[in-house]
């Protein structure tokens, strides 16, 4: 296996922000108040709008406010929840079929995403992906401390962790491909030129189009199977 097919999440695998629906889902559960899940909600509005300067900060504290000395073992299982009603059926149908198509050649399946590990675990598992690597939170005592363990999968950590991984799991770069929507991952294409756009948003699809990059586009999801 000298391939990786290397995918991001949100909004290239499913439709949407998959921690924007589980703030969602926790603030109907009355887990979180009404003002924190605004602040998400408004988090998340101008991370689209590309009016947000220092994502870690704000990731921070928003973890902070929300899991501080939650036990790991309620996350989990709220996070499964989430998937079960609100994330699985927001998956794209292509998105599983072409993952299928590629292990199918041997490659090696790699979900990267900012989203926290609970939640892209339930993703990565449902694709049957090989590995996922996301946003860890610290633990201590079977207990969230409120805090981000290392760096979020993001910009320059999601770049330099792409390099690492390709040793760890002994696959080629240039023989690899990676799919994404976001500009965000914009610098990914000076490691893997075979470098795909999924339903790429404004800066993605002009960045695609200088650079003649392949887009793809991703419509129907799996919830729209069982409304027919």
């Amino acid at each position: 296996m000298d391939r990786a097919a290397i995918f991001d999440v949100d909004d290239t695998i499913i439709d949407g922000q998959s921690q924007q629906i589980l703030a969602k889902y926790l603030f109907k559960k009355g887990k979180i108040s009404k003002i924190i899940f605004f602040k998400i909600f408004f988090y998340f509005l101008f991370y689209k709008m590309g009016l947000l300067k220092d994502l870690l900060l704000m990731r921070k504290r928003i973890y902070k406010a929300i899991i501080t000395n939650w036990k790991v073992d309620e996350l989990k299982c709220l996070c499964k929840e989430c998937f079960d009603t609100c994330i699985k059926s927001r998956i794209y149908i292509k998105a599983i079929e072409l993952i299928q198509e590629h292990k199918k050649k041997g490659h090696i399946i790699i979900l990267l995403s900012a989203a926290i590990s609970e939640i892209v675990e339930n993703i990565a598992n449902y694709v049957d992906a090989d590995y996922f690597y996301a946003t860890e939170l610290e633990k201590k005592d079977k207990v969230y401390t409120g805090q981000i363990k290392d760096n979020p999968v993001y910009g320059e950590y999601k770049f330099n962790l792409i390099q690492s991984l390709a040793n760890k799991h002994g696959f080629n770069l240039s023989k690899s491909t990676f799919y994404s929507d976001s500009y965000s991952d914009s610098t990914i294409y000076y490691l893997i030129k075979n470098f795909i756009t999924v339903n790429p948003d404004a800066k993605m699809k002009s960045f695609a189009n200088a650079n003649n990059l392949k887009s793809i586009y991703f419509k129907e999801k799996i919830g729209s199977i069982f409304k027919k």
